[in-house]
Order: C-alpha cells, then sequence, then structure tokens
C-alpha cells in the first residue's frame, strides 16, 4: 500500500505513568471505556484564519446546486 500525501493518516502514542510492557514484567491496563487525554495537532493557524473560516465557508457554499 502506498501513501500520498492526501491521505488521511492518523499516529498515537501511549504514555503510562508507571512502567509497563515485558521488561517491567507488568502488561497495562488497557481496556474498552477507559478514560483517555487526547491532543489532537493540526496545522497553525492564525486568528484571523480562526475567525473567518466561517465565513469563507458560506461564501464557498453560496450559489450552489
Amino acid at each position: 500500500m502506498t501513501l500520498t500525501a492526501t491521505d488521511p493518516l492518523i499516529t498515537h502514542l501511549q504514555l503510562f505513568e508507571r512502567a509497563v510492557g515485558p521488561r517491567a514484567g507488568r502488561k497495562p491496563d488497557v481496556i474498552p471505556g477507559m478514560v483517555a487525554q487526547v491532543d489532537m495537532l493540526s496545522e497553525p493557524k492564525t486568528v484571523l484564519e480562526y475567525l473567518t473560516k466561517p465565513l469563507i465557508r458560506v461564501k464557498d457554499r453560496a450559489f450552489r446546486d
């Protein structure tokens, strides 16, 4: 499979407060439904871009069929 610049890509990094894994002799206690802190990183934006994005979106969608 070849990825291009337009393909969505999600990577993740899990950090635990105490040592886990084969070397520590413990399996991580990760189960469905756990609470997680997630930081989403994206392109940096200026305040002006952030405020004008809804206006530009409305302008681009106006008069479309």
